[in-house]
């Protein structure tokens, strides 16, 4: 987990993210807890800063980045 500095602006609500981004509350979730949107936790409730949301969905990606999932080492049974 990585600190930010934190934005002068009110974190909104998973629900208010799904609107915004025209998704389902279920991806902002999945994609929340995977770690793809930026977020925190307050209590039960997952909340974003929208600025924040918005410079990571729009930073380029590196194309030759290797999926998370093929960079685990693989377990021998």
């Amino acid at each position: 987990m990585t600190v930010q500095a934190v934005p002068r602006e009110a974190a909104i609500t998973a629900a208010e993210l799904a609107a915004k981004l025209s998704c389902s509350l279920d991806t902002v979730y999945r994609l929340a807890e995977k770690g793809d949107l930026p977020g925190f936790r307050l209590g039960r409730e997952w909340r974003f800063y929208p600025s924040v949301v918005d410079a990571h969905l729009t930073k380029p990606r590196d194309r030759w980045a290797q999926p998370k999932r093929s960079r685990v080492r693989k377990r021998v049974a």
